[in-house]
C-alpha cells in the first residue's frame, strides 16, 4: 500500500529515529478516529500490514496500538492488538479499557508485552497500593477525573 500519507509517515519517522534512535522511539497509532465514529480502514489487515512493514524498515522496536476497546474484533476474528502481533514480533504496549485481569491475560497469551492503564490510574492515584492490598478501585468518571479538561 503506497500512498502519500505512508511516504510522509516513513520520512517523518525516519527523521525521528535518526535524531533520537529507534530504541527511544515509540509509535502510537490507531485504526479509529474518535471524531468520526463510523470511520474504518479500507482493507484493515492489509493497511495494518503496510504500516508495520514501514515500522520494521525504519528499525522501530516498540509499538503502541491504540483502540478504545481492547477486546473489540478488528478483522478476521482478531482484535487490533492480536492483528498487530500477527505481523510484529517487537514490543507491543496494549491499551483500550484494560483492567488488571484483561491486561494480565493479554500479556500471558503474548498479545502484548505491557499494558497502559490510564483511566483506572486517573481515578485511583493510589492504584498500586490498592492492587497490593486488594482494595476495590474507584470507578472512572470523566466529569470527575477529567474535570480540568471538560
Amino acid at each position: 500500500m503506497k500512498n502519500h500519507n505512508n511516504i510522509f509517515m516513513k520520512e517523518l519517522l525516519t527523521a525521528v529515529v535518526t535524531e533520537i534512535g529507534a530504541e527511544r522511539t515509540v509509535v502510537r497509532f490507531s485504526e479509529m478516529k474518535d471524531d468520526i465514529p463510523d470511520f474504518t480502514w479500507d482493507n484493515p489487515e492489509q493497511t495494518l500490514a503496510a504500516y508495520i512493514h514501514i515500522f520494521k524498515d525504519i528499525g522501530l522496536t516498540i509499538l503502541h496500538p491504540s483502540t478504545n476497546q481492547f477486546t473489540k474484533v478488528f478483522t478476521n476474528g482478531m482484535t487490533f492488538h492480536q492483528t498487530v502481533r500477527k505481523y510484529w514480533s517487537g514490543i507491543i504496549i496494549g491499551v483500550g479499557n484494560l483492567d488488571t485481569g484483561s491486561a494480565s491475560a493479554a500479556v500471558t497469551e503474548g498479545t502484548i508485552d505491557l499494558a497502559a492503564i490510564g483511566r483506572p490510574l486517573l481515578a485511583n492515584p493510589d492504584f498500586i497500593q490498592r492492587l497490593q492490598s486488594g482494595i476495590s478501585m474507584t470507578p472512572y468518571k470523566p466529569a470527575l477525573h477529567l474535570k480540568h479538561l471538560i
